[in-house]
């Protein structure tokens, strides 16, 4: 499930603030459990603003914002997924983003990245434990400007090394690119 992009401000001129922006990011205007019950019936008051949710396939591996929603500067969503699991299962998750984007697992925030980058499949690498049963994903996703998409996707846990050697691809590529 999607929410319908929220502005950061209501005057646009302002949201365009880089210590605004991160300040929306680092802060959320509902608690966890109202976002989530919010879901059921289907709709989310930001500042008295009625926000709908909506449920997407994606055609590919990652959900592109601007293609569901069209061109947005300056606002964030959340996407919601519920993960079922037989047993506990201690995980890698994996996101790319543009831009920004803060992760929570059954109401813990799990990871955060306040960041201005293009998208790329599995840019963020970190362990999350699933419970067996259910469990609640819920992903804030914050655009500055332009690009405007997300991915996730779990994967056997990557060891330390492996991370080592992820952020060592990731140091030369951005080396490459100066």
């Amino acid at each position: 499930n999607l929410l319908d992009p929220v502005p950061v401000l209501d005057n646009k001129e302002n949201s365009q603030s880089i210590e605004i922006q991160e300040k929306t990011f680092y802060s959320d205007s509902l608690s966890y459990n109202n976002i989530l019950a919010s879901i059921k019936p289907n709709s989310y008051k930001v500042k008295g603003k009625k926000y709908q949710w909506h449920s997407i396939k994606s055609k590919n591996e990652f959900i592109d914002l601007i293609e569901i929603f069209g061109q947005r500067d300056y606002v964030y969503t959340y996407a919601w997924a519920e993960v079922i699991v037989p047993e506990d299962k201690t995980v890698s998750m994996t996101l790319g983003s543009d831009d920004g984007v803060k992760v929570w697992l059954n109401g813990k925030i799990v990871h955060k990245n306040w960041i201005a980058r293009s998208f790329e499949k599995d840019q963020d690498i970190f362990p999350v434990t699933f419970h067996k049963g259910k469990n609640q994903i819920l992903i804030k996703i914050q655009n500055m400007q332009e690009g405007w998409a997300f991915s996730c996707r779990m994967l056997p846990l990557i060891f330390e090394s492996e991370l080592a050697e992820k952020a060592n691809e990731i140091i030369d590529g951005l080396s490459k690119n100066d």
